[in-house]
């Protein structure tokens, strides 16, 4: 049978910005890719220098694997590398991360000796030689990684879902350091007690960490209890892993958070979309109080959030 491919197309544009701050981007260079259409990804990440890093999954003989490319800042191709995995079922990309010394971590999906879904996490260096790979598995039934980072020392910091002994998943937050060795686990289980995973992951200057994702919450009154539907929630985690904060904020429909962005001051903003795709941004102070949400007019299913310097 033949299979579907996607046609991925990398483009690096260039932006300048004119006095009325209207913006015009110039296409620095282009270059395309076939992939699966039915694996995940690709994703991509860049380094300081301008290197370009995509990740993909790719099928070789019937077994899904990592495929990672460097291209450099005049998209001229570099290396390319796969990783078939640990375990006989193979890999499957979910994320990428480059660190501040060029180390390229990229993590994804197996399935372990047992048979249930574990994190597999892979180190290269900037020549693309492979530095070390792990599995990790946080739970009794599954672990699911669905965001990357890494913190300012190289430590590498895993996002996503757990599942020990009950029917809903938890929040999932690994630390790795930079070899690759497991420092600590977070596990965050709602009021609810429904599902609840992490959606996006970042550190700040003295490396602690920011989780957000979705949490099934409620309102908990006398005698009663009100659900609120999925939930933005987020944690701030101390560098050894102890929970400094959790926030949750709510609408009265489903909220859903993609990504964050922390400041040099530890305040923290956390965007997605609410009631049916309103674009919603909420900022928190270093302390974890909400300081304001901002929706602003036209904006849908917001899904990334940057800030400038």
């Amino acid at each position: 049978m033949r299979s579907i491919f996607t046609i991925i197309s990398i483009i690096v544009g260039i932006l300048s910005y004119s006095a009325s701050f209207s913006q015009t981007a110039s296409q620095s260079w282009y270059r395309q890719i076939n992939v699966p259409q039915s694996q995940p990804g690709p994703f991509m990440a860049r380094d300081n220098s301008g290197n370009v890093y995509l990740a993909a999954t790719i099928v070789q003989n019937s077994t899904p694997s990592f495929y990672i490319m460097k291209y450099n800042s005049s998209g001229t191709q570099v290396w390319a590398v796969t990783y078939a995995g640990t375990f006989a079922g193979g890999v499957r990309v979910v994320a990428i991360a480059v660190d501040a010394s060029s180390n390229i971590i990229v993590s994804g999906t197996c399935t372990d000796a047992n048979g249930h879904s574990a994190i597999q996490t892979v180190k290269y260096n900037s020549a693309g030689s492979q530095v070390w790979s792990v599995a990790t598995q946080a739970g009794l039934q599954y672990s699911l990684v669905t965001a990357i980072t890494t913190d300012p020392a190289g430590n590498v910091l895993l996002a996503g879902s757990v599942l020990d002994n009950a029917n809903y998943s938890d929040f999932l937050v690994v630390k790795l350091n930079v070899d690759g060795v497991q420092q600590w686990v977070g596990k965050y289980n709602g009021s609810a007690l429904a599902a609840d995973f992490a959606t996006a992951v970042t550190a700040d200057a003295s490396g602690n960490v920011y989780v957000t994702g979705t949490s099934a919450g409620q309102i908990i009154g006398r005698g009663t209890r009100t659900p609120t539907g999925n939930d933005y929630l987020t944690i701030k985690y101390s560098p050894s892993g102890v929970a400094q904060w959790i926030n949750r904020y709510y609408t009265t429909s489903d909220d859903q958070p993609c990504a964050l962005v922390v400041d040099a001051a530890g305040n923290v903003y956390v965007t997605g979309y609410t009631n049916g795709g309103v674009g919603t941004t909420v900022a928190y102070s270093s302390t974890g109080a909400q300081l304001w949400v901002s929706q602003p007019p036209g904006a849908k299913f917001n899904k990334s959030i940057a800030r400038d310097a």
